[in-house]
């Protein structure tokens, strides 16, 4: 039921994401593959840009930024 993600680091193959039904937002691009170690993590809290998110909180995002809400909030935010 996802509608983005918020990615603390970089992607390639923007083109190819940008044509996905789904918002993505990431700290910038970079043309290597990376190593996939398996190292991540599941619905746990996640701290950068000096706010902590925990799993359930609700996360606002368009072109201008990204906002972070314990519970939704009303449309026309």
């Amino acid at each position: 039921g996802w509608a983005g993600v918020l990615m603390y680091g970089y992607i390639r193959d923007t083109a190819d994401i940008a044509r996905m039904p789904l918002g993505v937002k990431a700290l910038g691009a970079h043309p290597v593959k990376t190593e996939k170690r398996g190292a991540g993590r599941v619905n746990v809290p996640v701290e950068f840009a000096g706010m902590k998110i925990y799993p359930g909180d609700f996360l606002y995002a368009d072109v201008n930024g990204v906002a972070i809400a314990r519970r939704g909030l009303e449309a026309g935010f």
